[in-house]
């Protein structure tokens, strides 16, 4: 007689492990199975082996992963993905998925073992960095086998964010087409601060433009390396006649961008990157030439990168 189609496995999530180093400006609870896409962030999962209602000690436990939604190859191929960046970031991002810095996918601390006394087996998931702009997150597909019985387990990776809203009376409007829209909520209270700064100093000033933020759940974007936690923007600068502009055009305007400049650094950005040595605290960048980076985190240069995969 055949035991194995007896056993009954369960799995669940007992924890996130969320890196607290990350130093984000607000903290966030999230699901069981919601996965921050900072590296080394992780869920503890347990199989539960039982068969005839009684803990199956000793039995030997393999694991598999595999994309479960958002699977498409321009996200979880290495090549398709890359492509999708400019040659310089497309460099940077191949060399970092090959050093294991950027996932594609889930990565699991252990992928056999064998259950204990109380027939459970404990293992981890780390976190990826594919996470999407769907009305659900990334997600990635666990398998436990057990004596040929399996059972699967879902497990996501994001972070939730919120809308940033395309209307005029808030003193700002979005880029046709823009695909990154959403933010932490904490950020877009202060956008919409900035906003009704902006209005206030110059009544006839047209919106400002926001050009990229985020993914919904945050994640890889899209030409973007750090864009990825919903803290940073990238903005036009301000045109004479509200069309696209950059440093050196007949129709930039230098003192509406100054203007708007200020209100981000008042505002608390901890750095803003653009080709205007306008003020001393702007970081000079050649590659700023027709838009404004600036972020909120706390630690600025991709924040991501402090947390190396294990």
């Amino acid at each position: 007689m055949d035991t194995s189609k007896k056993i009954n496995i369960q799995i669940w999530s007992t924890t996130s492990l969320f890196n607290e180093n990350l130093e984000l400006i607000e903290k966030f609870k999230f699901d069981n199975d919601l996965i921050f896409p900072a590296n080394n962030n992780e869920l503890e999962i347990v199989a539960f082996a039982s068969t005839d209602g009684k803990p199956l000690a000793n039995a030997r436990v393999n694991l598999s992963t595999k994309p479960h939604t958002l699977t498409g190859p321009e996200w979880r191929n290495t090549n398709n993905l890359v492509s999708r960046w400019p040659k310089d970031s497309a460099k940077k991002l191949e060399k970092r998925i090959k050093d294991g810095i950027v996932r594609l996918q889930s990565k699991l601390n252990v992928y056999s073992g064998v259950t204990d006394v109380n027939g459970k087996f404990y293992f981890k998931c780390s976190s990826w960095h594919v996470c999407g702009n769907e009305e659900k997150p990334a997600s990635d597909l666990i398998t436990v086998d057990i004596r040929g019985v399996s059972a699967n387990h879902v497990v996501s990776c994001g972070i939730k964010l919120v809308e940033i809203p395309n209307d005029k009376n808030n003193g700002f409007i979005l880029k046709e087409g823009i695909l990154g829209k959403y933010c932490q909520d904490f950020l877009l209270k202060t956008l919409l601060k900035i906003g009704e700064q902006w209005k206030a100093a110059d009544q006839k000033q047209k919106p400002f433009v926001v050009t990229e933020s985020s993914l919904r759940w945050g994640g890889l974007i899209p030409i973007h390396l750090t864009h990825r936690f919903g803290l940073s923007l990238d903005l036009r600068p301000i045109s004479t006649n509200n069309n696209s502009t950059s440093v050196g055009s007949p129709n930039y305007s230098r003192s509406g961008t100054r203007k708007l400049l200020e209100l981000l650094h008042i505002s608390g950005a901890t750095e803003i990157i653009f080709n205007d040595p306008i003020y001393d605290w702007v970081k000079l960048d050649s590659k700023h030439n027709d838009h404004i980076h600036v972020t909120w985190y706390r630690l600025p240069n991709e924040p991501w990168l402090n947390f190396f995969s294990k």
